[in-house]
């Protein structure tokens, strides 16, 4: 009995030793994550925070503590922290973050829930999107743009004549295109150097900018050829 007593008692310790390491771990984890994270109760009152939490919303961990999850998130779906429940699946949603000072930032937010003690929590892991949304914008508008000008691209240009054509053919109207060609470029390059090519370019760009009226366009078609 008393061997068997001991290997028992000696299989919970180890059992306990594996779960304290393995919730150290966890720990450890939440910590060193680079999403924010965010524990709440059922009702929505903030229980803890990660540093990165922490650092997006611009709250010290002390400040955030008892915070609703409205008070530093918002949009659609949080507002009933039941839904998760009911199929016990994770969910991701669009969001707006509110930093401290009252700024915000979008967000993507995924919930999900958890158990402690038999008592549901659910877990907030917020992903600040600021600089993909920016990424993403910049490859939108360079897709459309030219890199040393600022101009529209040949392509997107082409795209602006091709729907003014139909709206001017529906409304009996006419449209106009304008070619501008940059004389003895080659020689700007050759004397100044490329850089000074390049200045001449952008400061071509600026001033066609400026002689345009508000609906025109200008495009850099070419090395030193701009269509409006």
């Amino acid at each position: 009995m008393d061997g068997k007593g001991t290997s028992l008692q000696e299989r919970r310790q180890d059992a306990e030793r594996a779960l304290a390491e393995a919730e150290a771990r966890l720990r450890c984890l939440v910590e060193w994550v680079s999403d924010g994270y965010l524990l709440y109760d059922t009702q929505g009152s903030l229980l803890d925070a990660n540093p990165s939490a922490c650092n997006v919303l611009g709250y010290e961990r002390s400040d955030l503590g008892g915070r609703g999850v409205c008070d530093v998130l918002e949009g659609s779906g949080l507002t009933d922290l039941d839904e998760p429940l009911r199929d016990g699946k994770p969910r991701a949603l669009e969001a707006t973050g509110r930093r401290k000072d009252g700024t915000t930032f979008p967000a993507r937010v995924t919930l999900g829930l958890v158990e402690d003690g038999g008592l549901p929590m659910f877990i907030a892991l917020i992903h600040d999107l600021t600089e993909e949304n920016s990424s993403r914008e910049r490859i939108e508008y360079l897709s459309g743009h030219d890199a040393l000008t600022g101009l529209l691209n040949k392509e997107r240009f082409t795209a602006h004549v091709d729907d003014s054509i139909d709206r001017a053919e529906r409304g009996r109207r006419q449209v106009a295109v304008l070619h501008v060609d940059l004389n003895r470029f080659s020689l700007i390059n050759e004397g100044l150097g490329f850089d000074g090519g390049d200045e001449l370019l952008r400061q071509t760009a600026s001033r066609l900018r400026e002689a345009i009226r508000p609906m025109d366009l200008v495009a850099r078609l070419s090395a030193d050829e701009f269509l409006i």
